[in-house]
C-alpha cells in the first residue's frame, strides 16, 4: 500500500514530469550538490477525516496536506517546472493512484519562490490538499 508521498511521486513520473527517486523525491531536498533541478513533495498536518454518517464513525475520506517544493538553477526554470507539476495535479479528479482512490487533489495557491538553498539555488513551492480514500 503506497502513501499519498510516493502516490505523488509515481503520478508525476507517469506525466512525464521526472523520474521517480532521481529528480522526484517523496520528502526534503537533498540540501547540496545534485541533482540541482529536483522536486520534493513533503506532507504536513491536513484536515480532520470525513465519517460515515451511519453511527460507526469509519473514516471515509482523509484530507493530507502536502508541500511541493521544485529547485533550479534558476528562478524562471524553477516557476516553469512547478507550474508544470501544478497544472497536472490540480487535474486529478476522480481518479485511482497506486490503488488508492482520489476525490480530488487541490491546489491551494499559485507556485511562489520559498527560500534558496545553501547553493543560492531558488526553491519554488506550492501546497495542495488531497481528498483520498484512507491508506
Amino acid at each position: 500500500m503506497a502513501n499519498i508521498l510516493e502516490d505523488l511521486v509515481e503520478y508525476c513520473e507517469a506525466q512525464s514530469l521526472g523520474t521517480a527517486g532521481t529528480d522526484l523525491i517523496p520528502g526534503r531536498l537533498p540540501e547540496k550538490g545534485t541533482p540541482a533541478t529536483c522536486t520534493g513533495f513533503v506532507l504536513y498536518g491536513g484536515a480532520g477525516p470525513e465519517h460515515r454518517l451511519d453511527g460507526v464513525r469509519t473514516p471515509t475520506q482523509e484530507f493530507p496536506r502536502v508541500q511541493v517544493r521544485v529547485r533550479a538553477a534558476t528562478l524562471a526554470a524553477a516557476m516553469t517546472k512547478a507550474y508544470a507539476i501544478w497544472n497536472k495535479l490540480a487535474a486529478v479528479s476522480n481518479t485511482t493512484l497506486n490503488a488508492t482512490r482520489y476525490r480530488a487533489i487541490h491546489v491551494l495557491q499559485s507556485p511562489f519562490e520559498l527560500e534558496r538553498d545553501g547553493e543560492d539555488r531558488p526553491i519554488v513551492a506550492f501546497n495542495l490538499e488531497a481528498e483520498k480514500a484512507p491508506s
